[in-house]
């Protein structure tokens, strides 16, 4: 039987979520920067199957031994009950599904039944060098770059501030906000933040990055310029980053080659909607 489990007791299942991408949000979920909640549910042997629910990016994680069709059935009950009604409260309603070793896809229509279930293939970079590859100046008269820090967020005179503020909200905890002091880099220009370069699933150790860009200022070098600073600024405070984007999302790609990030690993996630 599955039992919700506290999410600090996460860092004793940390085997069980293999790759680059998994350390790093495993890492900020038991440092409690990422809001998270794990169910488990043990085997025989010794083993134990896990349910993990990312509510950074509302990433549903399952790991373990291959299940049988009672605890497919459990399972369906508890995602389409509970879990749906939590992810509702919260205004959570598009998910992604990431089925880690030894599942089997066809499991996805036992325990999503009635949703439409679409493949995203994911790209996970990293940053090994010392510094940012150089490169040119943004195309935009008057471009400032200025740190996300409790001072930035607190300003009135700039529009977009309020998305800035959003995403970060959406994707830090309550706890995690309290203790941080920085949060990314914003591009700003005529009194607006025209791109902002959020921290994601930070921990001791490494940090994500997310991204935003007005479409106005796309392909002008707006956000390759960011994330330079932001880049930059993750490694004097001994951070590692980390980008993760579509595969089809042949922009932000660019973005990640042309300053210095590396691709570590590819992985296949669903995505849905609760009804």
């Amino acid at each position: 039987m599955f039992k919700e489990t506290p999410i600090l007791k996460l860092a004793k299942h940390c085997s069980c979520f293999p790759g680059y991408q998994l350390k790093m949000v495993l890492a900020s979920l038991v440092e409690e920067n990422t809001d998270g909640q794990l169910w488990t549910a043990p085997q025989s042997q010794g083993r134990c199957l896990q349910l993990l629910w990312d509510q950074g990016n509302n990433v549903f994680y399952f790991a373990g031994e291959p299940i049988t069709t009672e605890v497919t059935t459990e399972l369906a009950a508890l995602l389409r009950g509970e879990i749906r009604n939590r992810a509702a409260e919260a205004g959570l309603s598009w998910f992604k599904v990431c089925l880690l070793p030894r599942w089997d896809e066809k499991v996805l229509d036992d325990l999503f039944p009635e949703i439409n279930l679409k493949q995203v293939n994911k790209l996970l970079f990293g940053f090994e060098a010392l510094q940012p590859y150089p490169v040119k100046p943004p195309e935009v008269e008057g471009i400032e770059f200025a740190l996300i820090d409790r001072a930035f967020l607190e300003r009135n005179d700039l529009e977009n501030l309020n998305s800035v503020r959003e995403e970060i909200d959406w994707m830090w905890s309550g706890s995690g906000r309290n203790r941080s002091q920085e949060f990314g880099v914003a591009a700003v220009a005529d009194n607006r933040v025209i791109c902002w370069c959020t921290a994601e699933y930070v921990s001791q150790n490494m940090c994500g990055i997310g991204i935003e860009t007005l479409p106005e200022y796309e392909k002008r070098g707006v956000a390759t310029a960011t994330t330079v600073r932001f880049v930059e600024r993750c490694l004097k405070r001994k951070l590692k980053p980390f980008w993760e984007c579509d595969r089809e999302n042949i922009g932000s790609v660019r973005v990640a080659e042309k300053v210095g990030f590396r691709l570590l690993e590819e992985r296949i996630f669903h995505a849905g909607k609760f009804s």
